[in-house]
């Protein structure tokens, strides 16, 4: 288990010739991890940044977790999370899940990531929102002793990236 609290003291600074304030404010994070079954695991985490200038200044992250490793081949990993912003209500999850096989001459990977419009997560790091995107992909490793070629790898991936209309 992972617990840490930070305070910060009000501050300005000056980014392109315009000055900038930041007020008081304390973060905090919480990780939880739980090794299950045999070669798994399973996580929760918490973020919240409350601002001290009014009651209505926070930004706070919730966040599930895992990765299954369910037979030699099979590894499944996912995670689900939500913002809590003032004044967003609605649209603020984002979600991934991916499926991976490993054989020991075929390789197959499958994934599909979903990261809602205003989900807003000021503590991590999304470069971009309002995203779904789906990938695949297979690897073929032949024998060196039948053939010159030792392995060939193929992948397809596809993503829908949208626009917020103003």
């Amino acid at each position: 288990m992972l617990f840490r609290s930070v305070q910060t003291d009000a501050t300005e600074y000056t980014v392109a010739g315009r000055r900038v304030g930041l007020p008081r404010a304390n973060y905090t994070v919480a990780r939880l991890k739980r090794n299950v079954l045999a070669s798994s695991s399973v996580g929760l985490i918490a973020l919240n940044r409350q601002g001290e200038a009014n009651a209505h200044d926070y930004n706070r992250s919730l966040g599930f977790d895992g990765q299954f490793t369910l037979t030699r081949n099979l590894t499944i990993v996912s995670l689900l999370a939500r913002t809590f912003t003032p004044g967003i209500d609605s649209r603020d999850m984002a979600g991934a899940l991916d499926l991976d096989w490993a054989g020991d001459k075929l390789g197959l990977r499958a994934g599909y990531t979903d990261i809602q419009e205003d989900f807003n997560a000021e503590m991590g790091f999304i470069q971009r929102t309002d995203i779904r995107r789906a990938t695949s992909g297979a690897t073929l490793t032949l024998d060196r002793k039948s053939t010159r070629l030792n392995s060939s790898h193929g992948y397809i991936s596809y993503a829908v990236f949208c626009l917020k209309k103003k």
